[in-house]
């Protein structure tokens, strides 16, 4: 079971973690402050996190070929779906 991330490129707003129905159910509360929500599958390893699809007023777009986020910005991320939490 993978674990998903809901978030925005908004620095200081919150970051969503759960499976993938409970992300996209938060990124359409979302979506009435941002134009674009960003999805992202994590892994365990080395806080391995790829963007899987952005959600926007028009739908979920999944992409062809998961984007790697580079480790530094994984990990500040995954700090901050740990601070919510």
């Amino acid at each position: 079971m993978a674990i998903y991330l809901g978030f925005t490129m908004i620095k200081d707003d919150p970051v969503m973690t759960g499976s993938l129905d409970d992300v996209l159910a938060w990124g359409n509360d979302m979506l009435t402050t941002n134009q674009v929500v960003k999805i992202a599958r994590a892994r365990s390893e080395r806080a391995s996190v790829k963007i899987v699809a952005d959600m926007t007023s028009e739908g979920v777009c999944f992409v062809r070929t998961p984007r790697v986020l580079p480790f530094y910005k994984a990990n500040k991320l995954c700090q901050r779906a740990r601070a919510i939490k």
